[in-house]
C-alpha cells in the first residue's frame, strides 16, 4: 500500500507534468494521453484534499 502523497508532492507533479506539455517533450501520443490521464488523477487528489482542507477551516 502506498502512502498518501501530501499536497505539495502532488503540486511538484503537476507542475512537471504541465512543464513536459508546454514543452512539447513528448514524441508518443501514446505516452502524452498517459500523462494527461496521470495529471487528471492529480488534480482530482488535489481537489480532494482541498475541500477537506475547507470542511476541517469550517469546522464542518
Amino acid at each position: 500500500m502506498t502512502a498518501k502523497k501530501s499536497y505539495k508532492q502532488l503540486k511538484a507533479e503537476l507542475d512537471e507534468l504541465l512543464t513536459s506539455f508546454e514543452t512539447a517533450a513528448h514524441d508518443d501520443v501514446d505516452a502524452m494521453l498517459k500523462d494527461y490521464d496521470e495529471a487528471l488523477k492529480i488534480i482530482k487528489q488535489l481537489e480532494t484534499q482541498l475541500t477537506a482542507a475547507e470542511k476541517k477551516l469550517k469546522g464542518d
